[in-house]
């Protein structure tokens, strides 16, 4: 099964470029963070014609929100969102398929208040988690390693240490272990690997590819993760 994740940055290219370079991926679940609200029913009527079903977040029309499309194949339904996100809970997306949980996330920037109560709504969701098949995937604003920036660390990174200490693995990274690739960057061209898949322990064995497909840029300030499970 494959899972793509990517920031599509309010969909500044446009609701057909966005879902036309998704269709070129063939992914079964598809998380998308920073989707703009007043804009997602024209992205969800592109996406539903090459067989998606949209998991969407209600708010206000200038609001960002985190929506999970998946393919019918995938046996996807929404699940509960975990309570004390506040504003934030439209940054996270529940939904469970056939084969594993998931959690589809957009973590705060530094300089927004929600963002400890969101990492803290993270780790404990993947403590409850930790013994299920389980996929944590979006863009975490956070960076772990020397191999994950360069000219400086994105602020919380130490959180990323606490969820591998849950015994919860970083995807690419696991599969990429001394490789540097950034998904974003920073104003003066610094990079950063901040959009992320953690594996549950429980789904870990079932990682059969992860890459970043840098081409997806030309569409946002973000690139999308793309990563296979076997079914």
């Amino acid at each position: 099964m494959r899972v793509l994740s990517w920031n599509v940055e309010r969909l500044k290219a446009g609701a057909k470029a966005v879902a036309g370079h998704i269709a070129l991926k063939h992914a079964d679940v598809v998380a998308l963070q920073e989707v703009q609200i007043n804009r997602a029913d024209e992205l969800a009527k592109h996406l539903k014609s090459i067989g998606y079903q949209c998991f969407r977040k209600t708010g206000n029309p200038g609001d960002i929100a985190t929506f999970v499309f998946a393919k019918a194949s995938a046996n996807c339904i929404c699940a509960e969102t975990p309570a004390g996100l506040g504003e934030a809970a439209k940054w996270w997306r529940e939904a469970k398929t056939s084969l594993f949980g998931i959690s589809a996330v957009h973590i705060p920037p530094a300089r927004l208040v929600h963002r400890k109560e969101f990492w803290d709504a993270v780790l404990k969701h993947a403590e409850a988690k930790a013994q299920e098949r389980h996929i944590l995937i979006g863009d975490f604003n956070a960076a772990q390693t020397e191999f994950d920036y360069e000219g400086g660390k994105i602020a919380d990174s130490g959180n990323l240490t606490k969820l591998a200490n849950l015994g919860w693995i970083d995807a690419w990274r696991r599969l990429h272990p001394d490789t540097c690739e950034y998904t974003w960057y920073w104003r003066e061209k610094k990079g950063f690997r901040v959009d992320l898949a953690w594996l549950s322990p429980a789904l870990a064995p079932l990682l059969i590819g992860a890459e970043i497909d840098h081409e997806s840029r030309k569409h946002s300030d973000h690139a999308m993760l793309i990563v296979d499970l076997k079914s």
